[in-house]
């Protein structure tokens, strides 16, 4: 596995000890060995409800990369995943229909990147990028599927492919939640009524929602380079 430092540059530091990031450092792909992991669990299913995920990524390779997957599964309703193709678009995938984001991230820098479903009618879903809109779409599906298969990050939970090779803070996912802007954070982000998950920013790897979920680590190696 490589050295964290050897990954480091001046352009990736920020205000260290306010939120330590996650490196998935697995520079060949085809390892497939670094992600996190947590049970299936209710508390993650969405169902038809409302729900908010937002993430700084900073990709170190142009590889198609799983983010946060789910209970999703290939073919089937009830999951999703959001993920970074490798031209930098991002994607939410749910069943066998993608919805595709009509702003990429930057190459070489920290994005911050948010995905909100308000409702499920048309134009109810849609991506921000470094706090700017991308095009809206409908995304109908009942999110079930948690609740019966794990979720994971970094890398897709059905299969273990397409591996995240990316620095990764400040992962927050809310149900409930549906939000019309998405500035840029400054801070890290913190735990609220509607939090479900919350991690990549401890010198740990530990869920910062209540109550916490339980995460296991699989091979992820924490840094202190940070976005902010």
């Amino acid at each position: 596995m490589p050295i964290i430092a050897s990954l480091a540059s001046a352009s990736k530091r920020g205000f260290e000890g306010m939120g330590s990031t996650v490196n998935y450092s697995n520079l060949f792909v085809s390892s497939q060995t670094d992600y996190i992991s947590m049970p299936a669990s209710s508390n993650l299913a969405p169902g038809n409800s409302a729900f908010t995920i937002e993430f700084f990524f900073y990709p170190n390779s142009a590889t198609f990369q799983s983010i946060f997957s789910c209970g999703y599964l290939s073919g089937s309703f009830g999951g999703f995943e959001i993920a970074i193709d490798s031209t930098g678009i991002p994607r939410l995938i749910k069943e066998s229909v993608t919805y595709v984001s009509s702003i990429a991230i930057n190459s070489g820098a920290w994005n911050y990147v948010c995905f909100t479903r308000r409702n499920t009618s048309a134009g109810g879903a849609q991506f921000f990028i470094n706090g700017s809109s991308a095009t809206a779409a409908q995304v109908n599906n009942n999110f079930t599927d948690p609740a019966s298969f794990n979720t994971t990050i970094g890398i897709r939970r059905s299969a273990l492919t397409t591996p995240a090779n990316a620095y990764i803070s400040n992962l927050r996912y809310r149900i409930g939640v549906g939000v019309s802007s998405a500035p840029v954070p400054t801070s890290p982000l913190t735990n609220d009524a509607n939090t479900r998950l919350l991690t990549c920013q401890s010198a740990t790897i530990v869920d910062n929602a209540s109550p916490p979920n339980t995460l296991t680590n699989n091979g992820v190696t924490v840094s202190t380079i940070a976005p902010f």
